[in-house]
């Protein structure tokens, strides 16, 4: 991650450390990457919306808001809370996103995720020298 590099992470990273015990400042070893500390969760949410822009972000599982050290808030929970993380470490950058967008994405195909992904995941390829399905 120092020498480069994206990592795009969704609720309830680093919740947990070793033998299953609650991590007390998710992300566990990790807030100084993503230039945050988890403040909230909630589980068993079947909606999840998230301000961007202009753009709700739609997710699912998880509600978590976070407390920005380093990183810049780039999305809100409807209460205006801190819901999207981006940070750099290092040559690196990382994205943390306060609920899970995978399943969302898989489920309903939301077109604010694909917008929201979608630069991230260009600049990456497209730094490595490939972009197979981006272009």
């Amino acid at each position: 991650m120092e020498n480069g590099g994206k990592i795009i992470a969704e609720a309830s990273l680093g919740r947990f450390k070793d033998h299953g015990w609650k991590a007390g400042d998710a992300p566990h070893g990790m807030q100084d990457v993503f230039g945050c500390a988890t403040r909230g969760i909630y589980a068993k949410m079947d909606t999840v919306k998230i301000k961007m822009n202009n753009e709700t972000l739609s997710g699912t599982d998880f509600w978590e808001f976070y407390e920005p050290t380093t990183g810049k808030v780039l999305g809100t929970h409807e209460d205006g809370r801190s819901a999207v993380i981006e940070s750099t470490y290092g040559k690196g950058s990382t994205l943390l996103i306060g609920t899970v967008i995978g399943k969302a994405y898989e489920q309903n195909r939301f077109e604010s995720i694909r917008n929201l992904l979608t630069p991230y995941l260009k600049a990456e390829v497209q730094s490595k020298g490939i972009n197979p399905w981006l272009s």
